[in-house]
């Protein structure tokens, strides 16, 4: 545990720092997403969509563009916005990897639920599988493409068009990934079991911050973790969990992961730190998919807050975002 980490919890640990925190959060305009940092627009070619009714934000490198998609879903407990914090986590995965961040302004609660969410989640990662050149019926995984060499072509927006099989001649094809941070998190590894379940092309792999897996936080092993968490409070959790359910019980697979069957999954990627209420059911599903028979790691960061990653002044966080590059090469 490094000493920034430290100082940041017992930041985060401080009674007047947390109230003043939440106080901020509640005099806030409603719903309104922090703006994306003016670093990010100055490194990326930004793209705003509307899909179903939702803005959906493409974040693509000026130099160093690997041509692959990664699906990011911010946490807030599905009910608030992005957070400054989310943008250092974009930031940090385009930075690495050169892949193009897809951030998908979903519906949140309790105006809108989950169903909303995942029929979203289907239009935006078939609009991303389609502009990889994939098709939604093939299997995942990274193949070479194509025997001519080519560098993609242009619309007559400006825009780049689909790339194809022939784009990425004499190197690897596209690939999309999804992932997330804490709901996000656990959105992302649900739309894994409802592309698997429904026959879509699954993602090459997912990446889960601190993952919110279990709406219900009824595992007896968060009553010991509760004190060490300086972030998250189990009971209004719980009734923020009921309120994205909608018509769903809070135990259906596609609310909370955490109770779907886990196996044929594509890799997943868990990273967690131990000063998190979330920790005893990220590692329930990690041994849950295991035993399975799916690719599932989880990595560990001693002394970690809950969606450390995106306090992205700390050494725990470069770890992170360093192992999810390596495992997107």
């Amino acid at each position: 545990m490094s000493i920034p980490m430290t100082l940041t919890r017992g930041l985060a640990s401080i009674p007047l720092v947390k109230a003043l925190w939440e106080k901020r959060a509640a005099d806030a305009p409603k719903k309104v997403a922090a703006p994306m940092p003016a670093s990010l627009r100055r490194r990326c070619v930004v793209e705003i969509a509307t899909v179903g009714g939702f803005e959906v934000t493409t974040l693509i490198p000026r130099r160093g563009a690997s041509g692959d998609r990664f699906v990011y879903l911010h946490g807030g407990s599905y009910e608030h916005p992005m957070v400054g914090p989310h943008w250092s986590i974009i930031g940090g995965i385009l930075r690495r990897t050169g892949a193009a961040l897809v951030v998908v302004d979903y519906g949140l609660a309790p105006e809108h639920t989950v169903d909303e969410a995942y029929s979203l989640l289907e239009a935006v990662y078939a609009r991303e599988l389609e502009r990889a050149g994939l098709h939604a019926a093939e299997p995942a995984g990274r193949t070479a493409a194509g025997t001519s060499t080519g560098t993609g072509s242009t619309t007559g927006t400006g825009l780049k068009a689909p790339a194809t099989s022939a784009d990425y001649a004499g190197r690897a094809a596209p690939r999309v990934f999804v992932g997330g941070d804490s709901a996000g998190g656990g959105l992302a590894a649900g739309f894994a079991l409802h592309a698997r379940d429904t026959g879509i092309r699954m993602p090459d792999a997912t990446f889960l911050f601190s993952p919110w897996l279990d709406v219900t936080l009824a595992d007896p092993g968060i009553d010991a973790l509760e004190a060490l968490d300086p972030m998250l409070d189990r009971a209004p959790l719980v009734q923020q969990g009921i309120a994205w359910a909608g018509a769903r019980a809070t135990t259906d697979p596609l609310v909370s992961p955490l109770f779907g069957d886990l196996d044929a999954l594509p890799p997943t990627h868990i990273y967690q730190g131990d000063h998190d209420i979330l920790l005893t059911d990220a590692k329930r599903f990690a041994a849950k998919a295991t035993h399975a028979g799916s690719p599932v790691t989880l990595r560990l960061y001693p002394g970690s807050i809950h969606v450390f990653v995106g306090a992205s002044w700390t050494p725990e966080a470069h770890r992170a975002l360093d192992d999810v590059a390596a495992r997107m090469r």
